[in-house]
């Protein structure tokens, strides 16, 4: 029997396609609102950079067009209507180098990728949006995309042609990073962008905008929908499962507590006790060895996430001895937690659940 011909816009939808992770906004391990953020993650793999100028929050909004839930909210709340040469602010995802392979920088097939998303704002106007390689020499590609219409969700996509010119690192460190930009001074905006590859330069990253997001505080943006692809053609959003995108965003970052905990202690007092805690295994493999971070609240401490209710302190707390703190370098996959130190209270409990706040950051970002 005669196969019958395939249809290639058939094929091209079939298997993985999106590089973006979290691109629907329906993650957010950290929260939902994020008070002048810079430098931090927010909504999971969404890194905001901002300073000098008009000052941003960002929030999960529950706007979002047909077939989405949520999208990501940049919201104004300092204005800067002539913004110092060096405001800037814009907002990131980075993506492994390892999971570009296929993109084949650096050869004469390099192929095109294109990012596509929805947007929604107040604001009118040109913005741009930049692929970056920052590895060795770095490089960078610009695009500009324009809001035509207030308060209405537009669909947008921009196409780079490929590097011939460098390649990415093969391993788990950063490859490229997409940074949306929507505020700047003249040292980001006095240069001249380009639709390929070229040196970086501070002076290139905003110089296609015509829109300033931040010159009113009653000035939002939204974007949910973010796809990034090979090819010249945006194809239609990848939906996950909310457990799979989940999982994937995990591999960056995830806390251990809600409030309880868990844990196993030696009872007793004095200036020399100590706690000992049950290692465990991550949700999923972390892209390298996590940093940790303990948040503790109420009356459970964590010890590299394990939470113990701890009696009533006969004096002072004393000092936390972090320095035995244990992550095995070779491990990403395991934290082991040989024992606490603590001093100069009592307790009675060897195992306990308490606390409303306490938690234990696992980070392991680009």
């Amino acid at each position: 029997m005669a196969l019958s011909k395939v249809n290639p816009n058939f094929v091209s939808q079939l298997g993985r396609r999106n590089l973006i992770i979290n691109g629907a906004m329906n993650v957010a391990q950290r929260g939902s609102t994020f008070t002048a953020p810079n430098g931090a993650y927010t909504l999971d793999r969404f890194q905001v950079y901002q300073a000098n100028g008009a000052v941003f929050d960002v929030n999960t909004s529950t706007d979002a067009p047909d077939g989405f839930s949520n999208s990501l909210e940049v919201d104004c709340t300092t204005a800067a209507a002539s913004p110092a040469s060096g405001a800037y602010a814009q907002m990131v995802q980075r993506i492994e180098g390892q999971d570009l392979q296929e993109l084949a920088y650096g050869t004469s097939s390099a192929k095109k990728i294109t990012l596509s998303f929805w947007v929604k704002s107040n604001k009118t106007g040109t913005y741009q949006v930049n692929f970056r390689k920052t590895q060795s020499t770095a490089q960078m590609a610009s695009k500009t995309y324009t809001i035509n219409t207030a308060d209405t969700w537009e669909y947008k996509s921009v196409t780079v042609d490929g590097a011939t010119g460098f390649s990415l690192v093969t391993d788990n460190t950063q490859g490229l990073m997409i940074d949306w930009w929507y505020h700047s001074g003249s040292i980001y905006s006095s240069g001249s962008g380009s639709e390929t590859y070229i040196a970086f330069s501070n002076t290139n990253y905003n110089t296609g905008a015509t829109a300033n997001l931040g010159d009113n505080t009653s000035n939002y943006l939204r974007m949910t929908g973010v796809q990034l692809e090979v090819g010249d053609t945006a194809t239609d959003f990848e939906h996950r499962s909310f457990g799979e995108e989940l999982a994937l965003c995990q591999r960056y970052y995830y806390q251990i507590g809600d409030g309880t905990g868990f844990g196993s202690a030696q009872s007793g007092s004095g200036a020399n006790t100590y706690l000992w805690a049950y290692p465990f295994r991550h949700p999923v493999p972390m892209r390298a060895t996590p940093s940790l971070t303990l948040i503790s609240g109420g009356s459970t401490y964590f010890v590299g996430g394990i939470g113990v209710t701890i009696g009533t302190p006969t004096g002072d707390l004393g000092t936390v001895n972090t320095s035995s703190m244990n992550i095995p370098t070779s491990n990403k996959t395991n934290v082991a937690v040989h024992r606490l130190g603590l001093s100069g209270f009592s307790f009675t409990r060897g195992m306990g659940y308490g606390g409303t706040s306490g938690f234990i950051h696992c980070e392991a970002e680009l």
